[in-house]
């Protein structure tokens, strides 16, 4: 019985010892994984999330820009057409005509700016 408990006891430390052999391994693998990983991280050129939210903050607010713009220019786009088929409506008209209506015009708007 004694020999059974000896070949136990032995058999417990040299698992405990490689167990803990084992375990500075594991510990030595983790910290050499950690710092290979910080080193590619270091390498690459990535944005901070300040960076990154400045940014995504000015290209919303030039998107908002832009949309206002472009409905601006659609509507100087209209009135522009517009005008331009009064134009050509008034050169087809003889010039005494045309005369005729521009003052009539002038003298309308002249009322409505007062």
């Amino acid at each position: 019985m004694q020999t059974q408990n000896r070949f136990f006891d032995d058999l417990a430390r040299l698992l405990g010892g490689a167990a803990g052999t084992l375990s500075g391994i594991r510990n030595e693998i983790e910290g050499l994984f950690r710092h290979q990983f910080e080193r590619l991280l270091a390498n690459t050129e990535l944005v901070s999330r300040d960076e990154f939210e400045m940014l995504y903050t000015l290209t919303q607010t030039a998107r908002s820009s832009q949309e206002t713009l472009e409905k601006r220019l659609a509507a100087l786009e209209a009135r522009a057409t517009v005008l331009s088929r009064r134009t050509s409506f008034l050169r087809r008209l003889p010039s005494r005509r045309r005369a005729a209506l521009h003052r009539r015009v002038v003298k309308k708007h002249k009322g409505n700016k007062v």
